[in-house]
């Protein structure tokens, strides 16, 4: 690349298969390559991973940024050598006006109310408003901004419910979001728990900026933890819900609320099957493909 001073950027796009991804990635970054995006393309789907697990589609779209246009022809003939191709496949070169990027992706992160009484708030867009109880959070830190429905349906679970004085657990608790929800909404004391460093780092960044960091306890799943609950929100998958039913059936007072997301419309069978013995699950409500069920452990 040239030392150009252009504001602008130029988008190189094309389609490939995830086996190249290595072979592009050294190429792109050898003509200094300033972001690249991965998508999908069809329908596989790919949902939230494991810490530690990277998983790719097999067919992508790969869109990257460069600086200066002179050498994207040189990059393309070495693609096409090394991957032994004579096309790359949709390519596209699209000039990109700069802009404050920083500032554009702000603008798109808004207020979302919750039911009659919750709004969730990027920490830069926070306006004071009576009418709600507001949770505010930097969007940036960790899963759980009240956009995805996972989130969403858990947070209207919370809000339509008598949280007053009640110990909750945050299972997965991610940006925190559900746990500082759910002292905004009166609950007593919140325990967060995760698997994933950044999330707790998150979670209590986030309890800080909501000044509620004295009533929420976040810990790593492996610490000990002896609490029994009112409450058992958790926003997870379904393998490790149904790995973790015997375990919340210990945590949850008789008579406890329990509200478990993160689940796929055709596994909703499966999980009601492994909690039979935990909660009469009396709440499906779904959104898309995802499902949220909540019910009331039964007294012994």
């Amino acid at each position: 690349m040239n030392g150009s001073n252009s504001p602008d950027c130029y988008q190189f796009e094309f389609e490939t298969e995830e086996r190249y991804i290595e072979i592009i990635e050294k190429n792109l970054y050898l003509h200094g390559v300033i972001s690249i995006t991965i998508n999908g393309r069809g329908n596989e789907q790919i949902y939230e991973p494991l810490p530690g697990e990277i998983p790719m589609w097999k067919n992508i779209n790969i869109s990257c940024l460069f600086r200066d246009k002179s050498d994207l022809d040189l990059l393309e003939n070495k693609l096409l050598q090394e991957l032994n191709l004579k096309i790359l496949p949709k390519k596209k070169i699209t000039k990109i006006t700069q802009k404050d990027w920083h500032n554009e992706w702000q603008k798109s992160c808004v207020p979302i109310n919750i039911g009659k009484r919750l709004q969730i708030c990027p920490d830069h867009s926070k306006i004071n408003n009576d009418k709600y109880v507001q949770v505010i959070l930097n969007p940036g830190l960790a899963f759980g901004t009240g956009s995805h429905p996972t989130t969403s349906l858990c947070l209207e679970w919370l809000e339509a419910n008598n949280l007053n004085k009640k110990n909750v657990l945050d299972y997965g608790c991610g940006s925190g979001i559900l746990g500082i929800s759910a002292i905004k909404l009166g609950a007593k004391h919140v325990t967060g728990v995760d698997i994933d460093p950044q999330a707790i780092q998150a979670s209590k960044e986030n309890a800080k900026k909501n000044k509620v960091e004295d009533l929420i306890h976040i810990i790593h799943c492996d610490e000990e933890n002896e609490r029994k609950y009112d409450v058992i929100v958790a926003n997870i998958l379904a393998k490790p819900l149904i790995e973790l039913s015997s375990y919340f059936s210990k945590k949850l007072k008789d008579g406890g609320l329990i509200c478990v997301s993160g689940i796929l419309a055709p596994q909703t069978d499966e999980i009601k099957h492994a909690y039979e013995s935990v909660a009469n699950f009396s709440v499906c409500h779904q959104v898309g493909d995802w499902v949220m069920l909540a019910g009331t452990k039964s007294c012994i």
